[in-house]
C-alpha cells in the first residue's frame, strides 16, 4: 500500500445501557448573525486556517472486561480497554476497525462497547494571542450504518488523549468512556450531536465545536480530538438488545492534506494593536444585582460614566432561568438549569460545586473572592459551608438588608439596622479591600452580588426621594385589558386598581433609589482597580440575575415568567482599550463562565451549554447562535401552568407550559408579547420548527 492509498476509519458504538439523560446535549446551534464591530484597536479581519489530521492516527475499539453473554449471543467480547484490531500487514502506525462495526447484545447493566476515532492537527502555527471565533472538524464520511434509525444514534466531538501511534494505555484517561460501576462516565462533548439519520453519505460532515471544543484547540502544542457514536435509549436493558451495528466510515490517507482527510477549520482574530486585550489572564470583575430589569441602566450615573465607553453592551441579554438560585448557578456553571442539577430554588445541594467557574479559575492561580448573595435559600440548606474555589467568601447568610448575618469565611457576623449596616455598603467595603489585599503580581476573580435592588428595596436615607418624578412604566402590555389568548395563570390575574398601581410605582421609584448605592459600589471598586494599578487588566462584567414585571401582562413586581420583563437583563462588558457600543446578538447568563474560562486559559470540568462571548467583543461578524433555551420548573407543580420550557430566537418567542398551553409571539411585529398566535394557521410552519428547536437545543 502506497502513502496516498485510502483507508476506512470507522466510528461505531452500542447503546448505553441505561439513562440517556445523564449526557447532556451540548445545544450549540449555529446561525450567522450580523453585529457591528467593535470599533477601534480591537477591530481586525477574522482569519480562517485549516489543519489535516496527521496521517500515523486512527481508530481504535475498546470492549469493557467481565461481559456476561445474553442467552444465545455469540457475539460478546470478553477483554480489557483498549483492545484494537490491527489494520492489514504493511500499514504502519495505525489501528483500524476497518469495516467490521461493533455490534450489541451483551448483557451487563451499565457497560457499553464503542469504538473512538483519534484525530490529531498539529495546530502550532496557530499565533499565540489568536482570539479563537469558531472551529469545526470536517469527515468526509463514506458510509453510514444506522440499523435501527430511531433518531437516537448520533456522532459528536470528543477530547482526545491518545498519542501519535494509538496503543491501550492511551485510550485510557479522564476524558475516554469509563465503566463505573453500574453505568459510564461520559466525557463533555465538544461539538452538538449529530443524527446519523441525517448524515450523507459521500460528502464532508461538519462539527462545528462548542465552548468546550474551542477550549482544547492548542496554540503551541497538538490538538487532539476523538470521535465517539453513541446510541441513546430509554428503554431497560437487557430487553432492548438490538444486534445491530451503528457508526460511519470516515475517509483518510496516510498521507495528511489530501482532498478528503479530516479537517479541522478553525477562524480567530489576532488584535496586536491592543497588548491588554490580547495579555494573559486579566483579572476579571463581576456585579450582578438581584432583580434589576435591563431598561433601569439609565438610573446609574457612575456606571455609565466608567464603564460605558470600554463596554460592549448587549441589548438581547437573557437569563435561561428568572429564578435567583438557578440563573446564579447557571452563571457559575455554563449551564442551563435542567443540566446544572439546580432548575429550581430547592435543588442548590444537587450542585457539584467542584465543577464551577471559580474552581477552574483557582487552578490556574486566580485568587477568587464572592461577596454579597450566593443564592436564596444558602441559609437553609448550607450556610455558613463555603464551597469550594472560593479564596474568600463573604456570602449573605439571609437576603436583608439590614439585621442580617454574613457568613465570614465560614464564621457568622450579625450587622444591625443602622446606615454603616445596610448590606451593599458593607458589600463593596468588603470587596474594596479584597482588591486591596490581593498581591500586585496575582490575578483575581471578584465575584460581587448585592442584594439590591430586590424587593422591599430598602434605600439609603441619602437616596430617599431621588427619583420622586421619576415617570410610571405603562407600556402597551402593562394591565393588559385582553388576556382571553393568554395562558390560564394570566388569564386568572385581575386588572390592577389605582391603590395597585400606586403601591407598585412607589416600589419601582425605590429599586431606582436602592440602585444608587449598588451605582456608588461600582464607582469605589473602579477607584480601587485605578489606585492599586489594575483597571489597565480589568474586565469588568455587569449584568442580574433576573428581571422584573412591574405590571406587563398583569404581573406585578415578580418574576419566574416568559415574557421579557423577566428574563431579560442588563449586560455590559468592559474590556481596556475598547470603543463601547451595542450588540444585538442573542446572549446569556450561561455564556458567562465559558467567556471567562476561555480568556484565561482555564479548564472547564463540566459540559457548557453557553458560548464564549470574547471573540465577538474583538469582531461582531462571527457565526452566532439563533435560539435559547429559558425554563421554569417547580419541582412541587410537575404540571404547573407557570413552568414552562421555552425557545427565544431573534424573530420568535415559543413557549410549552407544564399543562399543556402554548405560546407564540412574533417579536417583530409584537415586542410587547400580546398576541399570541400559536393557534394561528399561518403560523405553523413556525410553530413546529420552534418545537423541534427546542428539543434539539435542550
Amino acid at each position: 500500500m502506497n502513502k496516498t492509498t485510502k483507508k476506512l476509519i470507522v466510528f461505531t458504538s452500542v447503546a448505553v445501557l441505561l439513562i440517556v439523560f445523564l449526557i447532556p446535549i451540548p445545544p450549540i446551534d449555529f446561525g450567522r448573525s450580523v453585529a457591528t464591530p467593535l470599533a477601534g484597536p480591537l477591530e481586525q479581519a477574522p482569519q480562517t486556517t485549516k489543519f489535516y489530521a496527521l496521517p500515523s492516527d486512527g481508530s481504535i475499539s475498546a470492549y469493557p472486561s467481565s461481559l456476561t453473554k445474553k442467552a444465545g449471543d455469540s457475539d460478546c467480547t470478553t477483554g480489557a480497554w483498549g483492545v484494537a484490531r490491527q489494520l492489514p500487514t504493511g500499514v504502519p502506525n495505525a489501528t483500524s476497525v476497518g469495516n467490521d462495526f461493533v455490534r450489541s447484545g451483551c448483557s451487563l447493566a451499565g457497560t457499553v462497547k464503542l469504538t473512538r476515532g483519534f484525530l490529531t492537527f498539529d495546530t502550532t502555527s496557530l499565533p499565540d494571542n489568536a482570539l479563537i471565533t469558531s472551529a469545526r472538524l470536517g469527515l468526509y464520511v463514506n458510509s453510514v450504518t444506522n440499523n435501527r434509525n430511531d433518531g437516537n444514534d448520533f456522532v459528536a466531538v470528543v477530547k482526545g488523549n491518545q498519542s501519535l501511534t494509538n496503543t491501550t494505555s492511551n485510550f485510557l484517561g479522564a476524558n475516554d468512556f469509563l465503566l463505573t460501576g453500574s453505568s459510564v462516565n461520559n466525557p463533555p462533548e465538544g461539538s452538538a450531536r449529530q443524527d446519523l439519520s441525517s448524515v450523507t453519505p459521500g460528502a464532508f460532515l461538519y462539527l462545528p465545536f462548542n465552548a468546550n471544543g474551542l477550549a482544547w484547540i492548542a496554540k503551541n502544542n497538538l490538538t487532539k480530538v476523538a470521535l465517539r457514536e453513541g446510541h441513546d435509549i430509554l428503554n431497560l436493558w437487557p430487553n432492548y438488545a438490538p444486534r445491530e451495528s451503528n457508526g460511519l466510515s470516515v475517509m483518510m490517507s496516510e498521507q495528511a492534506g489530501l482532498t478528503q482527510d479530516p479537517v479541522l477549520e478553525v477562524t480567530y482574530v489576532v488584535p496586536p494593536s491592543n497588548p491588554r486585550l490580547a495579555s494573559a489572564r486579566p483579572n476579571i470583575v463581576m456585579v450582578i444585582t438581584d432583580d434589576q430589569r435591563w431598561d433601569t441602566m439609565d438610573y446609574m450615573p457612575k456606571v455609565n460614566t466608567l464603564l460605558g465607553p470600554e463596554s460592549v453592551k448587549f441589548s438581547n441579554s437573557f437569563v435561561t432561568t428568572p429564578i435567583c438560585c438557578p440563573s446564579r448557578i447557571s452563571t457559575l456553571t455554563g449551564q442551563y438549569g435542567h443540566n446544572s442539577g439546580v432548575p429550581d430554588a430547592v435543588s442548590l445541594l444537587n450542585l457539584d460545586e467542584a465543577t464551577t467557574l471559580p474552581n477552574w479559575l483557582q487552578a490556574i492561580g486566580y485568587r477568587t473572592g464572592l461577596y454579597g448573595k450566593y443564592t436564596e435559600n444558602y441559609n437553609l440548606l448550607s450556610a455558613p459551608q463555603v464551597p469550594t474555589g472560593w479564596s474568600e467568601w463573604h456570602a449573605l447568610e439571609q437576603q436583608l438588608y439590614y439585621n442580617y448575618r454574613l457568613v465570614d469565611n465560614g464564621v457568622f457576623t450579625q450587622y444591625g439596622n443602622s446606615p454603616e449596616d445596610y448590606s451593599t455598603t458593607v458589600i463593596f467595603d468588603k470587596a474594596k479591600d479584597f482588591i486591596r489585599s490581593t498581591p500586585s503580581d496575582k490575578q483575581f476573580f471578584l465575584y460581587v452580588t448585592p442584594f439590591g435592588p430586590h424587593s422591599p428595596a430598602a434605600t439609603l436615607p441619602q437616596d430617599v426621594g431621588t427619583f420622586g418624578s421619576f415617570p410610571n412604566q405603562r407600556p402597551p402590555s402593562y394591565n393588559e385589558a385582553d388576556v382571553s389568548d393568554k395562558p390560564r395563570w394570566v388569564r386568572g390575574l385581575s386588572l390592577f386598581n389605582e391603590q395597585d398601581m400606586a403601591q407598585s410605582d412607589a416600589f419601582h421609584r425605590s429599586q431606582l433609589e436602592a440602585l444608587q448605592s449598588v451605582d456608588r459600589g461600582v464607582g469605589q471598586l473602579v477607584d480601587e482597580l485605578k489606585a492599586t494599578n489594575r483597571w489597565g487588566n480589568t474586565i469588568f462584567i455587569f449584568t442580574s440575575d433576573n428581571g422584573l414585571s412591574w405590571g406587563e401582562h398583569r404581573w406585578l413586581d415578580t418574576k419566574r415568567c416568559v415574557y421579557d420583563e423577566c428574563v431579560r437583563v442588563p449586560l455590559w462588558i468592559r474590556i481596556p482599550g475598547a470603543v463601547g457600543r451595542t450588540d444585538d446578538r442573542l446572549v446569556a447568563n450561561i455564556d458567562l463562565a465559558p467567556t471567562i474560562a476561555t480568556r484565561v486559559g482555564a479548564t472547564m470540568t463540566r459540559p457548557v451549554d453557553g458560548l464564549n462571548l470574547f471573540p465577538s467583543l474583538a469582531s461582531g461578524n462571527i457565526p452566532w447562535r439563533d435560539g435559547l433555551v429559558l425554563e421554569v420548573q417547580n419541582p412541587f407543580q410537575f404540571s404547573s401552568g407557570i413552568n414552562f420550557q421555552a425557545v427565544r430566537t431573534p424573530a420568535y418567542l415559543y413557549a410549552s407550559y407544564g399543562n399543556g398551553e402554548k405560546e407564540l409571539y412574533d417579536l417583530a411585529v409584537d415586542p410587547y408579547q400580546m398576541t399570541n398566535v400559536v393557534n394561528d394557521l399561518d403560523y405553523a410552519p413556525v410553530v413546529s420548527d420552534l418545537q423541534t428547536k427546542l428539543e434539539q437545543l435542550r
